[in-house]
């Protein structure tokens, strides 16, 4: 029996793939739980505008993803640490940045960040942030003493 897969099945097939399986594994197994559907005409053509307006929706996010990956990358956000005789005092973490970046209308969370943050030396650092749809973007970050 030909099927269209509605999620991903180990050792049968990715999601919106049509495939073959016996008819007693997809009538037992796959169709009552909700995992295919029969791949007639009807749902052939309804799974490919589906995967068109699907398309249409990531095109539009990744778009989107780019848009903040571009305003984040003009930033050049200046954050300020407690000095007491030369020696830096604190360090700037993924909150401040994050507390930074509302400033500019940006959301992210601390998920956003590859690594953790924790600077704790003066200069310029570069931070790199997981966007949607596998987009990401360099921030650069000063870090002066006051």
């Amino acid at each position: 029996m030909k099927v269209i897969l509605l999620t991903d099945i180990k050792n049968v097939g990715k999601k919106n793939e049509i495939k073959e399986v016996s008819n007693g594994y997809a009538r037992n197994q796959l169709i009552p739980k909700g995992l295919v559907i029969q791949a007639n005409d009807f749902n052939i053509e309804k799974r490919k505008r589906n995967q068109i307006e699907e398309d249409k929706k990531n095109d539009i996010e990744t778009q989107k993803a780019n848009e903040i990956k571009n305003k984040i990358e003009s930033l050049n956000i200046k954050l300020y640490l407690r000095m007491n005789n030369k020696l830096v005092q604190g360090s700037v973490n993924g909150a401040a940045v994050i507390h930074e970046m509302q400033k500019h209308n940006i959301t992210l969370t601390k998920k956003s960040f590859v690594e953790n943050i924790n600077l704790r030396s003066l200069g310029e650092h570069t931070i790199i942030c997981k966007l949607s749809h596998g987009v990401k973007a360099n921030l650069k970050i000063t870090i002066e003493g006051k």
